[in-house]
């Protein structure tokens, strides 16, 4: 006796997911995995459908400008404001060269820093290590 042919309709049906859910939800920032649950699905089923339904695909990439706008907004007049936060980081990443938290450590008259690694023996590494601790337990 052969075994019923499975069907395409065969299994447990697939759940819907609405684009427009999709779109409110991105528009509020919510993460995928986020988005996923709150649609009644796992982030390895949202994926796929992101990947396979061009609406859902569309209503996400929608959403999240949408949601990256209204950020870049307010972060805006955060920093019109004065908010010393906003202003560094709008400085800090749209005018990189500008405004960068780059240190550059330079040696004796701005020559190259000169590092000499030289071997140790086992009792100048103790000598060492004795010499650092007796200097942290000072308080320093």
């Amino acid at each position: 006796m052969e075994a019923p042919k499975k069907t395409r309709n065969s299994g447990r049906p697939r759940k819907r997911i609405s684009a427009k859910d999709v779109y409110e939800y991105t528009c509020q920032g919510l993460t995928r995995e986020r988005i996923a649950s709150k649609c009644g699905v796992s982030k390895t089923t949202f994926q796929n459908r992101l990947s396979e339904d061009p609406k859902i695909r569309e209503a996400y990439e929608r959403g999240t400008s949408d949601f990256l706008g209204e950020v870049e907004k307010t972060l805006g007049q955060l920093a019109i404001a004065g908010d010393g936060a906003a202003i560094r980081f709008i400085l800090q990443t749209r005018d990189k060269d500008s405004y960068s938290l780059r240190q550059e450590l330079t040696g004796a008259d701005n020559g190259p820093i000169q590092v000499v690694a030289a071997p140790m023996t086992p009792e100048e590494r103790r000598a060492a290590i004795i010499e650092i601790k007796s200097v942290l337990d000072d308080g320093y």
